[in-house]
């Protein structure tokens, strides 16, 4: 059984705090699934709408809650990448079908 270091929670006076502790605690998977979960949350919540608008706006929230991580460096260049990706095949795929 692994044993890891959890002095942040004691010394951590905020939410970022913490959160930056556990994203150190789990080798990033925490960011990793936090960037998943945004995009499903905004993806299933405005699904009253067309599939391409919806696909392109929870791929730009995404992309916004990715940038805001790669400045905490949450996250690598190469993760942020994939939103970038993600919201640009979302405006050509709605410039296409419009």
């Amino acid at each position: 059984m692994a044993i890891y270091n959890t002095t942040f929670l004691e010394n951590s006076s905020n939410i970022a705090g913490v959160a930056d502790g556990v994203n150190t605690m789990t080798n990033s998977w925490y960011a990793y699934l936090i960037l998943i979960v945004v995009f499903l949350i905004c993806f299933i919540s405005m699904k009253k709408y067309d599939t391409e608008a919806v696909f392109l706006s929870s791929s730009f929230i995404t992309l916004i809650v990715s940038i805001f991580m790669f400045i905490k460096e949450w996250i690598s260049i190469e993760v942020l990448a994939i939103p970038i990706v993600l919201t640009l095949i979302g405006i050509f795929y709605v410039a296409a079908t419009k």
